[in-house]
């Protein structure tokens, strides 16, 4: 084979590689996000996106202190894919006639197995609010792997990454979301994102560096 078309064959493999393609013989699930909007107190409402990858909501929570309108919930099929997982979650209002405090769980399943065992996880969350705080998690497999907060007041915004492992395996992914009023009243408005990037191999790394050299290679056989 020329140098050349070892170049092409290595550059399509650290493409391919690095979007995060699943091993041939994985078998793949179905991906599933569901909703969970609690306060703490045993009220409790689940939703569920029927594999649409989007979930709404707005109303009251039942037998609560608390009046919510989701805007949205979005991961995969409508964001994001199975082998770089995303969950945007978007809240339009918050609002509770007595103190409280107000919990959103949102997971998103059947990402994966990925062909590097390991990813960059990123929170990202943008916002604002009064009479209270919001935290941030994100998760992986129902463990905290980041986390930002709290925050009051004026606009706030934040965005943290840390490395994850056991993305070999199939996993979720999650967002907990947990608001705190003080006093009455409308509350927090905010938009979070939660993603993991699966980290090149080491086998794609190989592959760069052979084409790399392969090119060097080339370049001293040319004429000057």
């Amino acid at each position: 084979m020329k140098p050349i078309a070892l170049i092409e064959v290595a550059a399509s493999v650290a493409v391919l590689t690095c979007a995060g393609m699943t091993p041939a013989n994985a078998v793949m699930t179905l991906t599933a996000m569901t909703l969970t909007l609690s306060d703490g107190s045993g009220n409790i409402t689940n939703l569920n996106d029927s594999g649409s990858g989007a979930i709404f909501f707005n109303g009251a929570l039942s037998d609560s202190v608390w009046d919510v309108n989701v805007d949205v919930a979005l991961t995969y099929p409508d964001l994001g894919s199975r082998a770089a997982p995303e969950i945007d979650f978007g809240i339009e209002e918050a609002a509770s006639t007595a103190p409280g405090t107000l919990i959103f769980l949102l997971t998103s399943t059947g990402f994966g197995p990925l062909a590097n065992d390991t990813g960059t996880a990123t929170l990202a969350i943008a916002g604002s609010g009064g009479n209270g705080s919001v935290t941030t998690y994100g998760l992986v497999d129902g463990s905290t792997v980041v986390n930002l907060g709290p925050f009051t007041g004026a606009p706030w915004s934040g965005e943290v990454q840390t490395n994850v492992s056991g993305l070999a395996s199939t996993f979720s992914i999650g967002e907990e979301i947990i608001i705190t009023h003080t006093v009455a009243g409308l509350g927090q408005q905010g938009d979070f994102e939660f993603s993991i990037i699966p980290e090149p191999s080491a086998f794609v790394l190989a592959a760069v560096g052979l084409a790399g050299l392969l090119v060097v290679g080339r370049c001293r056989k040319w004429p000057q």
